[in-house]
């Protein structure tokens, strides 16, 4: 078999253009998704899935309550929050991102003081556009180390 090297060009240029192709599908699809998460983070995107009150937590919501806690559940799932404190008028809600549960009510009086939280989430208004996310550790707030040398002074001073 004797192979010319128009031949050998030509099967070479059919893989280059495979490549190419796959090269493109592939920053298309990069492009997608980084829109698609981009939406998320902003809010865009619901992924339907409910939230539930787990048992015992002396918790009573509406369906329209949960409702609009699901969304904010989304929102800080985007935003890589796992657990998260819900302020609905008076009372604040203790929810499990990654669950979808409201795990009870959080005391905010007498100095309580609640760890393992990485948002912070306002319920207000009558629709969801009211509702914020505030920023987490990292996102336009005090980094740890400083927080720790002014926590440092005043214990000192």
């Amino acid at each position: 078999m004797n192979i010319s090297s128009a031949d050998l060009l030509r099967v070479l240029g059919s893989g280059l253009q495979q490549k190419i192709e796959s090269a493109t599908k592939s920053s298309h699809a990069m492009q997608n998704f980084a829109g698609l998460l981009e939406s998320a983070r902003k809010g865009d995107v619901q992924t339907g899935l409910p939230v539930e009150i787990v048992n015992g937590a002396d918790v009573t919501l509406s369906q329209e309550t949960l409702d609009k806690i699901a969304a904010i559940v989304d929102r800080a799932h985007a935003a890589g929050a796992t657990r998260i404190v819900v302020l609905d008028g008076e009372q604040a809600l203790d929810v499990d991102v990654l669950s979808r549960r409201v795990l009870g009510k959080v005391n905010l009086h007498d100095g309580h003081i609640m760890t393992e939280i990485d948002g912070v989430a306002r319920l207000s208004g009558d629709n969801a556009d009211s509702m914020q996310i505030l920023p987490l550790p990292g996102e336009r707030s005090v980094s740890s180390a400083s927080l720790l040398r002014e926590l440092e002074k005043k214990i000192a001073g």
